[in-house]
Order: C-alpha cells, then structure tokens, then sequence
C-alpha cells in the first residue's frame, strides 16, 4: 500500500512540476485520473481497515465520519482537486454537483440497458473533469448495504446517531455507489 501512496505522490507532482502549457489528449487524463482514484481508494480502504482491526467496526464508523474527507483530499493540489460524490450520500459534502450529474445520469442510464461502466473525460474552458464509477465492494456493505442483512442492528444504531440524514444504506455488493471526480485545472 504504501509504494502505491507513493507513487501517487509522485504522479501528483510530476503535474505540478510540469511548467509549459500544452493541450494534454483524454488518455493522459483517464490513465492519470485512475493512478490518482486507485491510490486514494487504497488510502482510504487502509485506513478503515486499520480503524477495524484496531478499533471495531463501531468505532471505526465515527473515525470514518472524522475522517474520510481529509484521506481522500489528502492528495489535492492547486491544480487537482479529488472527491467521491453519490445521489445517495452519507456526508452531505458528497453530494452530487450540478456538472457530475449529467455524468451520474449517463452512468444510470448505461446500468438500465446493461452496458458496461467507465471513466469519462468531460473538458470545459478551465478544466478537465475526470469522472470513475463507484461501485459498492463486500467490505462496504458493513456499512452501506442492506439494514436487515448486512448491517447489525447495533452498527445501524451507530450510524444513524453519527448520520441523521444519511442515504447512504441499502446497497448491494456491485451496485453503483457513487463517482470519483478529479479536476484537473488547466493554466
């Protein structure tokens, strides 16, 4: 875990190091988009594991919601700026933007014909917006799947006193959770 963290690191200031303005092609910023996701993802499954193993998944719920959004902003930079985003969020900091709703809105559409899910590129005047589907792994049901199967009574207790608004439960294992969105400011 730790050479991916630090390969990311790298990635990230390659990019900032990088001084001549030049139009990058869509494949520059999907393979730099799924370093930056894949290294972010680790960061945070590490973390919650740890918080597990050393913890309980109870206590790990509370260092989560203390937690989550500094792992995943831990690798912005001026130019690059990570989020995980959902229709259905637990920390309303999450939520979906207006500009990654059409994106959430396609992905959507692709799940209802049976087409497959991929990262997208969608370029504006001043950025790039590199956008990853989410999609719920077996470790996350803990916390994000069905109340009456996955999560024990006492953990939904847990989560319902630290997330009085949550809408974050009743996944299943594959189904589209949310999205990554990771900026990338343009000179």
């Amino acid at each position: 875990m730790m050479n991916r963290i630090l390969f990311g690191w790298l990635l990230v200031l390659l990019a900032a190091c990088q001084t001549e303005p030049q139009e990058k092609p869509d494949e520059y910023y999907l393979k730099y988009g799924d370093s930056l996701s894949a290294v972010a993802f680790q960061t945070i499954r590490g973390a919650l594991q740890t918080a597990i193993a050393d913890s309980g998944i109870e206590k790990a719920v509370r260092y989560c919601q203390l937690n989550a959004l500094s792992l995943t902003h831990q690798f912005n930079t001026d130019s690059i700026k990570i989020s995980r985003l959902a229709e259905r969020y637990r920390n309303p900091q999450n939520q979906l933007t207006a500009e990654s709703q059409p994106v959430w809105e396609s992905y959507q559409s692709a799940i209802a014909t049976g087409d497959s899910l991929h990262s997208v590129i969608v370029r504006t005047t001043h950025q790039v917006d590199y956008y990853k589907p989410i999609l719920l792994q077996a470790m996350c049901s803990s916390c994000h799947g069905q109340p009456d199967s996955n999560i024990p009574a006492s953990l939904l207790s847990v989560i319902d006193s630290l997330y009085p608004n949550d809408l974050a439960k009743g996944f299943s294992e594959g189904e589209l959770r949310g999205v990554w969105q990771i900026r990338f400011q343009l000179p």
